[in-house]
């Protein structure tokens, strides 16, 4: 877990983990006249799930947030928060992937119908 606790709290989120540094995970309130801290972060490993945990983060943050990873990663999140309005920039400098993003002050709703691909869930 603290692949995802500790850039988190250098953005002043304030969370815990059990006392074996594993879940659950405990999140306090922060006063609302408190944003959280912008971040340029370098992921340790390629991970879309850290990645979109972080740049869902970064919409409450006081500034422009940089997520750097060692190689590719899905990038749903990206593309669901360009849809709401948020500038997401991705791009690729040498062997280095990184994304940008601008916290929005409003996110705009979107209506999406994920597919079923599995047949065995269909009705």
């Amino acid at each position: 877990m603290n692949r995802i606790v500790q850039p988190l709290q250098q953005m002043g989120v304030p969370i815990a983990t059990s006392g074996t540094g594993t879940a659950p995970l405990r999140l306090q309130a922060r006063p609302k006249d408190r944003p959280l801290k912008a971040i340029q972060y370098t992921l340790p490993v390629a991970s879309a799930q850290i990645k979109s945990c972080l740049l869902l983060a970064a919409l409450a943050a006081d500034g422009e947030s940089v997520l750097r990873e060692p190689g590719p990663s899905r990038d749903h999140t990206e593309r669901m928060l360009r849809g709401m309005g948020v500038t997401v920039i991705s791009e690729r400098v040498d062997h280095v992937y990184a994304t940008r993003i601008v916290p929005a002050g409003r996110l705009e709703p979107i209506e999406y119908v994920v597919p079923v691909t599995c047949p065995r869930l269909r009705s």
